[in-house]
């Protein structure tokens, strides 16, 4: 069987540059409207961010424990949240969020 480096699926970069980062991974005036409007907290302002970036990057919702920290470590930084701020992984939080980007942005811009 064909290694998944090997395909035509999209997926993430284990360490991303930082040109590729600010092109393609921090929200636009869109995203944060959108976001703002959503998410209460700082936990699930991040995951939401988190997750629409990456969907708007490979068209699916991938696990986000599979999200490099890069990727997670510059979201936080544009947003202005603490260094300490983590991502919330409840399933509750995570279904809720997958529908409303669903809703958001049905299908991804690459």
């Amino acid at each position: 069987m064909t290694s998944i480096e090997r395909t035509a699926y999209p997926r993430l970069k284990r360490l991303p540059s930082a040109q590729e980062l600010a092109d393609v991974y921090t929200p636009t005036t869109e995203d944060l409207a959108f976001i703002r409007a959503t998410a209460r907290g700082p936990s699930p302002t991040l995951t939401l961010a988190v997750l629409l970036k990456v969907f708007q990057r490979l068209g699916y919702m991938p696990c986000l424990q599979g999200v490099p920290f890069a990727i997670v470590a510059h979201v936080r930084a544009s947003l202005r949240l603490p260094a300490d701020t983590a991502l919330d992984v409840t399933p509750r939080t995570l279904y809720r969020h997958h529908e409303q980007i669903r809703t958001h942005r049905p299908r991804a811009r690459r």
